[in-house]
């Protein structure tokens, strides 16, 4: 391998004018092409071109191992053509095994395949075991595994080859990928039975580490087994490490946490980094912060290991959708602390954190800092993340649009079902269905599969728009491929009839659902009840609510509430009194809406003090009072005249930053008004001046103010005093046109003066 005393000793031959021989330039060009050197390589190539010598298949091939060793398919392929088509030459066997290795690094299996039919059919060469197991191995690496299966047996069957190690490996590995591990064991017995493998603990970390990185846990156990308990071998930490990481993958991580201690106690291995770390992901899968962290502590405390970035990509990723600051906190540390180099999954985490906390600016801050800061390319989740972040709670479209945007047209990403699904989602929020439905079209045209997911947010946005038909339509697309409705979907489609107050409707889609594997939950209830509520079936909303305890399930302040309100509605108040009660022994959260509907009831009843008692018992629960009861029990107390308390609550209501719609400069200006006249009236009629306090009736009323009804009254007992019974009809009147209830007292002088009978026709009349 020495190419500098080579070409030494050639210059000096030359200098001696010793003619040069084949043999001798073939050895430098070869020596050229072992040390990876295509520039030498390629320049003894064009001396020994430029001579007399004849050319021959040999010198060719070290040329195409040397492109083949360093990626160059096409500088393989230059060589071949200049060999087979400039120089006319028949390329052997080895330079088809050299131009099928090209073709399987590169990944092109057509390309592979060309390369056999080449040798086989055009130049009539008898393949060997190398040239199938290209083709083995290249079938296995696209997931062809019956094309696979093929090629073993035309090599092993029709050429009477004998296949190698390798060659069984692959087709173990892809049994195993898919499951089969019937086959896979069929493989390994022939590998033992052809090529004499003995069983080891390499082979089945193989298959261990095969299984358990597609998922399978079945089968990695199943090899585990085999391996110790057939052939006693003793398992080492590779072993452990693949179950464990397998455990990890699939989220089970008291799997992975007895296997850990089989390693460790049973067999007495120590841990590395790598089995922290799966132990690390298992428990992140499952978000139990404190669980990833304990493993965190054992990691760094006990066994005293490194971190790596993957470690705390783990702890990021374990703090929870909404715990931004516990993923900042993480990567402060590994950054800081352990002087690590963040990675494209750990501000794929850092985004993840921010947009499901609802911080827009902060998933866009971490976007900009892993791409113009560390220079990282974002990947399509990326970006999925971010239109999460910008459709938020109100579904931001321009923001969800402009990050589509981003991805497909400056980065030129194809969209996953990951990154429609908050667009479309975005939509139905904004109550957009025709942008939902572009959205949905769009996903079709990138062939991208719809999951439940992206039609229940196609429903939801119908149903929100009052478009059945189409919330129907959509039901049907996602049964019609295949896909199986959830109870969220049910829960929308009972919603639509719910709204329309199609008790009927509803409760066909109940009885749909339960034919189906889906089982109710809570809010299926809550919408059948409020379906029979709206429909004004009080007895069918009670049997519902009657099915959804028998189910074991605890009803919440949501499920009692179309029942309290629709018995409001019907002013049937000791049935919403019976509700409220239900509610609160069943421990539900109420809000400020059951106490809204009764008072309202009350409002209609013209009854102040039952509202205030109502109230009351809002306050009790810990509830703000809103606008809306404030309006009712203000607009109830004017109604009744007794605006000293709808100044009370007026007073009230301004304490916590409340102003009744339209009410408040009225109620103070009319609440001022009234004792202003009160004492005008009063001090008149001490002073016996019955015109004058009149008068002062007359102004108020002149001046747009409602005279309070004690005023009226006090002047009303002053005129029977005087026996004055042409004022008395007169004033009576005036209280009737107006609207005021005399009070008490007028009504006693009254019937003391004219007999109950006509006192009754005067306040009546």
């Amino acid at each position: 391998g020495d190419l500098a005393s080579a070409e030494y000793w050639y210059e000096l031959a030359a200098t001696w004018r010793a003619p040069p021989t084949p043999r001798m330039l073939v050895s430098l060009v070869s020596v050229a092409s072992r040390l990876r050197d295509p520039i030498a390589a390629e320049r003894w190539f064009d001396r020994l071109a430029g001579t007399n010598l004849e050319l021959t298949i040999e010198i060719f091939d070290p040329l195409i191992q040397l492109a083949v060793n360093l990626g160059n398919s096409s500088g393989a392929e230059h060589w071949y053509r200049e060999a087979v088509y400039t120089r006319g030459l028949t390329p052997d066997l080895k330079i088809f095994n050299s131009l099928m290795r090209a073709a399987g690094k590169a990944g092109d299996a057509v390309g592979t395949e060309h390369w056999y039919k080449e040798a086989v059919y055009k130049f009539g060469l008898t393949p060997d075991m190398r040239v199938f197991t290209h083709l083995i191995c290249s079938a296995t690496s696209r997931g062809n595994r019956s094309g696979a299966e093929r090629w073993y047996r035309e090599a092993v069957h029709t050429h009477g080859l004998t296949a190698n190690i390798g060659v069984f490996d692959k087709l173990i590995r892809a049994a195993t990928m898919e499951g089969d591990y019937a086959s896979a064991e069929d493989w390994y017995r022939e590998a033992v039975r052809t090529c004499g493998l003995a069983p080891s603990i390499q082979i089945f970390n193989s298959l261990i580490s095969s299984a358990a990185g597609s998922g399978n846990m079945t089968g990695a156990m199943h090899w585990y087994r085999e391996a110790v308990n057939r052939f006693d071998l003793r398992p080492d930490l590779k072993m452990f490490n693949g179950l464990i990481g397998g455990a990890s993958l699939k989220g089970n991580l008291s799997i992975a946490e007895d296997l850990y201690r089989e390693a460790v106690h049973t067999n007495g291995l120590t841990p590395d980094i790598g089995t922290l770390n799966s132990l690390i992901f298992a428990a992140a899968d499952g978000l139990n912060q404190s669980g990833a962290e304990h493993w965190y502590r054992e990691a760094v405390d006990k066994y005293r290991l490194t971190p790596t970035m993957r470690t705390f990509n783990c702890l990021m990723f374990s703090s929870g959708g909404k715990n931004m600051s516990g993923a900042e906190h993480w990567y402060s540390m590994a950054v800081s602390e352990f002087g690590l180099t963040p990675n494209v999954k750990t501000f794929r985490c850092l985004i993840f954190h921010a947009a499901h906390a609802g911080n827009q600016t902060r998933a866009e801050y971490w976007y900009s800092e892993s791409l113009h800061t560390l220079g990282l390319r974002p990947d399509i989740r990326f970006f999925n993340h971010l239109i999460f972040a910008a459709a938020g709670n109100d579904g931001n479209q321009s923001g969800t649009e402009h990050w589509y945007r981003e991805a497909v047209d400056t980065f030129g990403f194809r969209p996953i079902a990951g990154t429609f699904e908050p667009l479309i989602r975005a939509a139905t929020m904004s109550g957009n269905m025709t942008g939902a439905e572009h959205w949905y079209r769009q996903a079709v045209r990138y062939d991208t599969r719809a999951d439940m997911g992206i039609f229940n947010s196609l429903i939801s946005c119908a149903v929100l728009t009052n478009q059945m038909k189409r919330a129907r339509f959509w039901f049907d697309k996602a049964v019609s491929l295949g896909l199986e409705p959830d109870v969220q979907t049910y829960h929308f489609m009972i919603r639509a009839a719910s709204r329309r107050g199609n008790l009927t409707a509803a409760e066909e889609w109940a009885e749909r659902l339960t034919a189906t594997n889906v089982e109710p939950d809570v809010f299926i209830y809550a919408s059948l009840i409020s379906a029979a509520a709206n429909a004004g079936n009080l007895s069918s909303a009670e049997g519902w609510l009657q099915r959804c305890s028998e189910k074991g399930l605890r009803p919440d302040g949501f499920v009692f509430l179309p029942l309290v309100m629709e018995a409001s509605k019907r002013a049937d108040l000791a049935t919403a009194t019976r509700w409220y009660n239900e509610a609160l022994a069943a421990g539900a959260t109420l809000d400020i809406r059951f106490f809204n509907y009764v008072v309202k009831a009350l409002v209609g009843k013209q009854d102040l003090e039952a509202a205030i008692v109502w109230y009351s018992r809002a306050s009790d629960q810990g509830i703000e009072p809103d606008r809306e009861m404030f309006d009712s029990i203000v607009g109830l107390a004017v109604a009744r005249d007794d605006w000293e308390m709808a100044e009370e609550f007026l007073g009230r209501a301004a304490e916590l930053g409340i102003e009744p719609q339209g009410m408040a400069r009225t109620v103070l200006i009319n609440a001022a008004a009234q004792r202003a006249f009160l004492a005008i009236t009063e001090r008149a009629l001490e002073q016996k001046d019955m015109d004058g306090a009149e008068m002062w009736l007359s102004i108020s009323a002149e001046d747009g103010f409602q005279p309070a009804a004690a005023s009226l009254s006090r002047i009303v007992v002053a005129a029977v005093g005087r026996g004055d019974a042409a004022q008395v009809a007169r004033l009576c009147r005036e209280a009737r046109v107006r609207g005021l209830r005399l009070d008490d007292e007028a009504a006693a002088a009254l019937t003391q003066a004219f007999g109950e009978k006509a006192a009754g026709e005067l306040l009546e009349d």
